[in-house]
């Protein structure tokens, strides 16, 4: 059985262009859902970077040796998301 990657390697691409936002956004939401349903609700929730409270209490960035493995999880799957939708979008 061939894995996700292939499959979705397989898949015709699909480029968002001006006619096209309807179909694209219904198929690319199938694509990044096939690829995780973790990586879709990074899509539909947002993500952020880890942070921390420091000693005067104010918030800063977690540094990444200090991120946890939910931390590096989630962020793996936002990465998956974006590289997928920068992937069909056009630079014109």
């Amino acid at each position: 059985m061939e894995t996700m990657k292939e499959l979705v390697a397989l898949q015709k691409p699909i480029m968002l262009d001006e006619g096209n936002f309807g179909h694209w956004k219904v198929r690319i939401r199938h694509i990044i859902r096939g690829i995780d349903e973790d990586a879709w609700t990074a899509v539909e929730q947002g993500w952020t970077a880890p942070t921390m409270v420091m000693e005067d209490k104010t918030i800063a960035a977690k540094p990444k040796e200090r991120w946890t493995d939910s931390d590096k999880v989630s962020s793996k799957f936002n990465s998956k998301a974006l590289t997928t939708i920068f992937s069909t979008v056009d630079l014109d």
